[in-house]
């Protein structure tokens, strides 16, 4: 079967969240996803900004990417804040593909992604470069 990403409407949210949702809580645990409640989340990708782009082999959702524009003092930032799923390495060129038109159609400057080190080690062979780690104090 051939890859199919697709840009999720809110009505396809609320289809994909509950077969996605452990791998969503999964993704919210790292990086800036720890920022956002599974609630908050749902809401942003219902009501906006957020969008959901869903990746589908056939009939079988493979995972997604949660992605919103930003606007920075230096222009656009297509800004992925949780990628959630199975077998990145499947779906990852075309989730690129996809990615790099909507930023580029967008008038973007980059895109920008906190990842875990199995989705950076997939994403680096498209040209995505580390730029930072994000270290973190819990306060308690």
């Amino acid at each position: 079967m051939k890859i199919e990403i697709a840009i999720a409407t809110p009505q396809d949210v609320l289809t994909v969240w509950p077969l996605m949702q452990d791998k969503i809580r999964k993704a919210l645990t790292r990086a800036a996803g720890d920022t956002w409640t599974e609630q908050q989340l749902l809401q942003h990708l219902c009501l906006g900004p957020g969008k959901m782009l869903i990746a589908k082999d056939g009939e079988e959702i493979l995972g997604c990417l949660i992605i919103e524009l930003l606007t920075r003092w230096k222009g656009k930032c297509l800004y992925v804040l949780a990628s959630a799923g199975i077998d990145h390495g499947r779906w990852s060129s075309e989730m690129n593909e996809v990615l790099r038109a909507l930023a580029r159609d967008a008038g973007c400057y980059c895109i920008e992604a906190y990842c875990a080190d199995g989705v950076e080690r997939v994403i680096q062979k498209y040209g995505w470069q580390r730029k930072a780690v994000l270290m973190v104090m819990e306060m308690t």
